[in-house]
């Protein structure tokens, strides 16, 4: 016999249960609604969300960059020799720092998945950005 935990079934049950419907994220546990929509999260962690989001941000900043700032960004990134791919910014993840490859292969897997991990394009550039700067 298999020993199940119980928070290990919970869990899977709110896994099971969990709908994104319209602007509605519920799961239900055990009979109980489950709110897990972003405002719930940020109320029960205590934090306040940012009028608009650092990503976002940086990519509206970046309209009016230069090629000096760009360069900038990846050498933030990048091993030196790395260059830009295309004519849309985008870095290959072999380019990547060490450190920060594992950072991209996060964002590109978990947050803004793509069919290719390979390539990051500009808007998960800035993500990475966003999240080692804060």
């Amino acid at each position: 016999m298999i020993f199940e935990h119980p928070n290990k079934i919970v869990a899977l049950e709110f896994y099971d249960n969990a709908r994104f419907i319209g602007k509605k994220y519920a799961s239900y546990v055990k009979g109980k609604k489950i709110d897990y929509s972003p405002e719930a999260i940020n109320t029960m962690m205590g934090l306040v969300a940012p009028e608009k989001c650092n990503v976002h941000r940086r990519i509206d900043e970046c309209k009016n960059w230069n090629e000096e700032a760009w360069e900038e960004i990846k050498l933030q990134l990048c091993v030196e020799g790395a260059k830009w791919q295309g004519g849309s910014h985008m870095l290959l993840s072999s380019d990547f720092k060490p450190y920060l490859k594992a950072w991209a292969s996060f964002v590109v897997q978990t947050l803004e998945g793509t069919s290719c991990t390979s390539e990051i394009p500009l808007v998960r550039v800035h993500t990475i950005v966003a999240i080692i700067i804060g």
